[in-house]
């Protein structure tokens, strides 16, 4: 799996743990969802490394500006090349529960750990 479906895992697992599933299914979930906070954890202290080395805190003190040429570019290649990076995810999740769960929510990259 790469690394930006890592990212939105996260974000799906945290949904699911929020749905109605027994303890045991919940515990797997956590497991997996403490495994991909890691991989945040680890991306966002990247992305702002490169943040700092390719460019420059805007006036807001939000953004970031690219003032130097192909600054952004080179920012944009690095984070790429990072999000394609592949990550192994283990998982015990069941996922005969998740079938079964009636949801408006689209569980679309928690089923790569099939």
């Amino acid at each position: 799996m790469k690394l930006a479906q890592v990212l939105e895992l996260s974000n799906e697992l945290a949904q699911l743990n929020s749905e109605k599933l027994k303890m045991s299914d919940k515990w797997e979930i956590k497991k997996v969802f403490e495994s991909t906070q890691k991989h945040q954890e680890d991306f966002d202290k990247l992305r702002n490394e490169a943040l700092e080395k390719y460019g420059v805190l805007a006036e807001d003190g939000k953004s970031f500006e690219f003032p130097k040429e192909g600054s952004l570019k080179q920012f944009n290649a690095d984070l790429t090349e990072l999000l394609n990076k592949e990550i192994e995810v283990k998982s015990n999740i069941s996922f005969d529960k998740i079938d079964e769960l009636e949801t408006d929510f689209p569980y679309n990259i928690i089923h790569l750990l099939r």
